[in-house]
């Protein structure tokens, strides 16, 4: 199934996302309104597991149990005794003061993976962020739940660069997202993450003025093309911790880079890839090309619009998988960059 969303089971405010799914809405929908508008109106229960190794053999309990959407009776996941479901009416309840307030509208939202996930995705109506004054950065906040086992609760900032629709990555250090998992006192967890959505807004804020200093920051020919080629290897290892190594590595390779050392076969792909984005890219009438974060932009680019179109999953690749793994790296190249070259 294309992009993975569920029958069409998705919405998205005055235009095509970019799955080309789904119903497109003239206006934002009301709470009760987005779950039916993006088929998440179902709830799930759990029910025990039993095993049978023989047609002709008696059942046998296990210590797990499936969870099950009550309206086809389909399996979810198989999960422990002690998970409790969070209805998708609950999970999005989490928003429900906000939205009432006018403070934040839903953009998107969806079901994925069979019903295994869904999310919902809200724009901070508050305030919109520009960098020195003109590039505008919006402020969103994602939601999503599992339904699996395999995935809590998630509520995190999403700042999207306006002029080319780049979903940008504020720094997930603790306090930056909730996560919770489904166990324990699930619904008092979901109260308590209300109190908590704001704090997400403050993380975009904060990034602010860093990305205006990256803006004003501008690269050599080898230190872009280093940066390109970290990207392009980071591809091969997706990796927080890899993308920290190659980050820690930047001057040794800006020395090699300025003596003419060229990219390896391996990584040519997408190197040319992200060079041709740079020229031909969404943002380039807004960018002061060359700068750290005209190449951040570039890489962010590349990421959810190039390589993600070699996916299937095109959804589950940029909300949860490889694709959001990528930007949290390209940001951590970034900030090495900076560090490295305005350092004393």
């Amino acid at each position: 199934m294309a992009h993975m969303i569920e029958d069409g089971r998705c919405f998205s405010v005055r235009q095509t996302p970019w799955h080309q799914q789904g119903k497109i809405l003239d206006n934002p929908p009301t709470s009760a309104e987005a779950l039916v508008q993006a088929g998440m109106d179902w709830t799930v229960s759990s029910m025990p597991l039993w095993a049978q190794k023989e047609l002709d053999k008696p059942m046998l309990a296990t210590p797990f149990c499936a969870t099950v959407r009550d309206m086809d009776n389909k399996i979810l996941g198989a999960v422990g005794k002690g998970y409790i479901p969070l209805q998708n009416v609950t999970a999005f309840g989490i928003f429900d003061p906000l939205i009432r307030e006018g403070m934040l509208k839903y953009e998107t939202a969806g079901v994925l993976c069979g019903g295994r996930r869904v999310w919902i995705l809200a724009r901070y109506t508050g305030e919109d962020f520009k960098i020195n004054g003109k590039d505008q950065v919006s402020p969103y906040l994602l939601l999503c739940n599992g339904h699996d086992g395999r995935m809590g609760v998630i509520v995190q900032p999403t700042p999207i660069r306006v002029v080319c629709w780049n979903t940008l990555t504020a720094s997930l250090a603790i306090g930056d997202y909730t996560h919770f998992i489904h166990t324990g006192d699930v619904e008092g967890k979901t109260k308590n993450t209300i109190n908590k959505v704001m704090h997400s807004i403050e993380a975009i804020r904060q990034k602010v003025p860093v990305w205006s200093q990256w803006d004003e920051l501008y690269l050599k020919p080898a230190e872009k093309h280093v940066f390109f080629t970290s990207m392009a290897s980071l591809v091969k290892n997706p990796t927080e911790d890899h993308a920290d190594e190659l980050a820690d590595n930047l001057e040794n390779v800006i020395i090699d880079a300025a003596d003419g050392a060229e990219v390896i076969d391996i990584l040519q792909n997408d190197f040319e890839a992200m060079m041709k984005v740079e020229v031909d890219g969404r943002g380039k009438e807004e960018a002061k090309r060359g700068t750290l974060w005209t190449t951040y932009n570039t890489a962010i680019e590349w990421i959810d619009y190039v390589a993600g179109r070699r996916v299937k999953d095109q959804a589950n690749y940029q909300m949860f998988g490889v694709g959001k793994w990528l930007r949290r790296g390209a940001e951590i190249l970034a900030k090495g960059m900076h560090d490295l070259l305005t350092a004393e």
